[in-house]
């Protein structure tokens, strides 16, 4: 890797003009945070109801409503902490959390 941020972009998606920016200046602007994650909306700006939209602690229980594979940015030493995986590795923050040195922050 020689990014500072990883993203996991789907082949079918897009992000909306400006929003890699916004991510570096929220990472650049508070040095505590591992990653941030957000909701995912379609081409009119609706996402699930099942979506989450207040600020929050990511745990096990509540993963699955508040980031989705191409929503996560996360710093690169995070991702080197936690070590290579694929998309067949579906216990990814559960089985590597434990291992984390730092806090979980507010994404």
């Amino acid at each position: 890797m020689s990014s500072d941020i990883v993203a996991f972009p789907d082949d079918d998606c897009s992000y909306p003009p400006g929003l890699l920016q916004r991510v570096a200046e929220r990472l650049t602007a508070d040095p505590d945070l591992d990653g941030l994650t957000g909701r995912a909306e379609d081409a009119s700006g609706a996402s699930s109801a099942s979506w989450k939209a207040d600020a929050a602690v990511l745990t096990d229980d509540n993963l699955w409503n508040r980031a989705i594979s191409y929503t996560i940015f996360l710093r690169r030493a995070v991702v080197e902490q936690v070590g290579a995986f694929g998309t067949d590795d579906r216990d990814f923050s559960r089985d590597r959390s434990k291992d984390r040195s730092r806090d979980r922050r507010r994404y």
